[in-house]
């Protein structure tokens, strides 16, 4: 076979089927039969005249060959892109569908304002917001952005930082009225709402500069915030919210801080780009617009 003659889908199938770890994950992901999967990889394993994989019972490795051709068609892909475009670029008109991954409530609140301003800028882009309880998956790539509260879980993902917010403690007047105000000696005696946007934190620490200074285990623990806020507010318990999540940042919505500064986190918030390669400047207007849009916030 002419190893001249192949086809650029082969180069992004395996790339995505490397991110994924599986044959079966990524068909899932790019909606293909499985049986097509394997064959394309398996064509690319013939022209390759090497195993690009070994199998193992937790999934696929990379093998030496494979690592190579991975490294290899991200340069590809990436001049590929390039080219076309250099070749777009008198395309002066910003238009087109953008779909945008966001958590249920962590980012929604602030589209309230930002949505309207958006589309007067850029009435020829069509916003696809979509939610999910689920854990994202950062390779979908039929989502070109993914808004993500958190520390990224791979540091070579191509992100903007769009703010940080501090993770603080608040309790209601009622609450405070009836059990006290609390304190650091006596936080264990108190229940805790906790919100985590992906429900990953069964039991939670209290910081001091990083340092763990006392533990907690949530009575409530939930990825909405509204649901979050409104049982510290009916005196359930103490709530472990960050405070960009506030309608209104000053009153904290009627909820009273605890403790100090020394105790408090910082939740960063990034906007993911799907793809590393050519980025569309479609997608370009919707995160500068949305992270100046956040800065005129603060």
């Amino acid at each position: 076979m002419d190893n001249r003659s192949f086809d650029l889908f082969d180069l992004e199938l395996f790339q995505t089927v490397v991110k994924a770890g599986s044959l079966s994950a990524a068909a899932t992901l790019i909606d293909l039969p499985l049986s097509t999967v394997s064959r394309r990889i398996k064509h690319l394993e013939d022209r390759a005249k090497s195993r690009l994989f070994e199998r193992t019972s937790r999934g696929l490795n990379l093998t030496e060959a494979g690592d190579i051709l991975l490294k290899s068609s991200e340069l590809i892909l990436q001049e590929f892109d390039n080219v076309f475009s250099k070749l777009n670029e008198h395309n002066t008109v910003i238009a087109g569908r953008v779909v945008v991954h966001c958590p249920p409530s962590t980012f929604t609140h602030l589209f309230t304002n930002f949505l309207p301003l958006f589309n007067l800028q850029y009435p020829e882009i069509e916003l696809d917001i979509v939610t999910s309880l689920t854990d994202v998956c950062f390779i979908d790539e039929r989502i070109d952005i993914f808004l993500h509260t958190g520390i990224l879980p791979d540091s070579t993902m191509i992100a903007r930082h769009l703010f940080d917010s501090e993770i603080d403690y608040y309790a209601s007047e009622d609450y405070i009225k009836k059990y006290g105000m609390p304190s650091i000696e006596n936080i264990k005696e108190h229940k805790f709402i906790c919100f985590s946007p992906f429900m990953k934190n069964p039991s939670v620490w209290g910081f001091s500069d990083e340092k763990p200074l006392f533990a907690y285990k949530p009575s409530i623990i939930s990825d909405d915030f509204l649901l979050c806020s409104q049982q510290v507010k009916a005196g359930v318990g103490i709530g472990v919210l960050p405070k960009a999540m506030f309608i209104n940042k000053h009153t904290n919505d009627g909820l009273i801080a605890l403790f100090d500064k020394n105790y408090r986190r910082i939740l960063p918030a990034y906007a993911v780009l799907s793809s590393k390669r050519y980025v569309p400047n479609k997608v370009k207007a919707f995160v500068e617009f949305f992270t100046e849009y956040l800065h005129q916030q603060k």
